[in-house]
């Protein structure tokens, strides 16, 4: 099926729904959704009507709960203008009473699926029809004699929304097994309040993308986003064709090179960030001629940029220069970690990095996640951004504080190369230096500083004469 080429946010989220269903949608599919109240069901099937009618399909839409006038304004919120569709024969809007006898119901139907002949059909929702059902086996031969064959034969669509009550079993337990498709929406409040969502797709005919938990979130204008999933059915490969020069002495005859998409970690003390962990990244894209982004969970876009022309200029680098560096290799983000839950956050690195298209992208500040996420959630979403990340051909540096433990936990289990900051007791610092196969290294104060010049001494070199 064709994704959708309009501009606007709610195009956008509907074009990456499509994607994870895509197999799901073709003609004569069913799709069972079921979700507590509040869980997004009639937004999803609002924007998969929302595509079928973009692309000049008919839509049939049966409600039991939502009255016209109420839908038709929850979907302006969308920015889906269902009235514009009914205008021009795109959408039909159809009221199923409660109380009223199944054969009254089903006739209902196949009434208005004659006279209309849509491409997809929604009832929102199933319960009430499989509640008048006498047993199970009635249940599972109702959907399956009926509406399953109905969308088979008729080479339709067909979504079922399910209200499930996850305290007791789901009324559409016995009936999954014969859909094509079943999405189940769940939400919990995370630890600072925020709703966080989850797609569960348990079964998807046809689908392809492999069923897993899928995050998510619903907003006014562009209705359910979706975000990418948590785990990655594969470990991405490096670039091998691409190697990276280190810009120091000391970091080369260690460590040789990077690979281009390797994991770099940079830890400081959290009372003391030392001007090389600032000049050795500045002068690793200089002397690679790279595209950064730096994007921080502690200080602003003007902080950090400030923060960087300073220690250029601290080191004898002309207010000129530092202006080049800055606008010639970076450009700086913030992201607030209480405005979003944490599949949220990762959600925003990655667009950043689609729409930046850099070589390199630095995390600064990745102890703050530390704050509000522990355990096995941080290092899972974080393990799935870190090779999202990879996956793209993206180098990373992430900079975080060792005074956190989760963040060292994150630094051994993912860096290729470690660099760590750290005061020893006679108040000269060292750099113990690490990478994945070989044994550390200890360079001392002096080392430091030599690392350091080498590195002014590098942009100097490195930038144009004019400026």
């Amino acid at each position: 099926m064709n994704k959708v080429n309009k501009k606007g946010k709610i195009l956008e989220s509907v074009n990456r729904l499509i994607d994870v269903l895509e197999g799901a949608l073709e003609p004569g599919k069913v799709i069972l959704i079921e979700g507590a109240p509040g869980a997004g069901k009639t937004t999803l099937s609002l924007m998969i009507s929302f595509y079928m009618a973009l692309n000049l399909d008919r839509v049939l839409y049966f409600s039991f709960y939502e009255d016209k006038e109420t839908l038709y304004n929850n979907a302006k919120r969308l920015g889906i203008n269902l009235r514009e569709f009914e205008r021009r024969g795109l959408f039909k809007y159809m009221t199923l009473k409660f109380g009223t006898s199944l054969e009254k119901i089903m006739d209902k139907i196949r009434g208005q699926v004659i006279n209309f002949m849509p491409r997809l059909i929604v009832i929102d929702s199933v319960n009430p029809i499989l509640m008048l059902a006498e047993n199970d086996v009635s249940k599972r031969a109702l959907v399956q004699n009926y509406f399953v064959s109905m969308a088979r034969s008729m080479k339709m669509n067909l979504i079922l929304l399910a209200e499930v009550n996850s305290d007791s079993e789901p009324l559409t337990r016995d009936i999954e097994y014969i859909v094509d498709a079943v999405v189940a929406l769940k939400y919990r409040a995370d630890r600072k309040g925020l709703i966080e969502r989850v797609m569960e797709i348990r079964k998807a005919r046809g689908a392809k993308h492999h069923m897993g938990k899928i995050p998510f979130s619903i907003k006014e204008e562009s209705g359910l986003e979706i975000y990418a999933p948590i785990a990655m059915s594969e470990i991405p490969s490096l670039d091998l064709n691409v190697k990276y020069e280190l810009p120091c002495r000391v970091l080369k005859d260690y460590a040789k090179h990077l690979y281009k998409g390797q994991v770099v970690y940079m830890g400081y003390s959290s009372f003391s960030r030392p001007a090389g962990m600032v000049l050795i990244p500045i002068g690793f894209l200089v002397l690679n001629k790279l595209k950064s982004i730096v994007i921080s969970f502690r200080l602003s876009p003007t902080d950090l940029e400030l923060i960087v022309k300073s220690v250029l200029t601290d080191s004898g680098v002309n207010n000129t220069l530092a202006e080049f560096v800055t606008s010639m290799y970076i450009k700086f983000y913030s992201i607030n970690v209480l405005s979003s839950s944490l599949v949220e956050i990762v959600d925003k690195v990655l667009d950043l990095i689609d729409s930046e298209q850099p070589d390199l992208v630095i995390l600064h500040g990745v102890e703050v996640l530390d704050l509000f996420y522990q355990g096995p959630e941080l290092l899972e979403i974080i393990e799935s951004m870190l090779f999202r990340i990879k996956e793209k051909k993206v180098t990373s540096i992430m900079m975080g504080a060792l005074d956190f433990g989760m963040t060292r936990k994150l630094a051994e289990l993912h860096a290729d190369l470690t660099l760590e900051f750290k005061f020893e007791e006679n108040g000269y610092m060292k750099l113990l230096v690490s990478k994945r196969g070989r044994d550390p290294i200890i360079v001392d104060s002096d080392g430091i500083e030599e690392c350091s010049s080498e590195v002014k001494e590098l942009i100097k070199s490195r930038l144009p004469s004019n400026t």
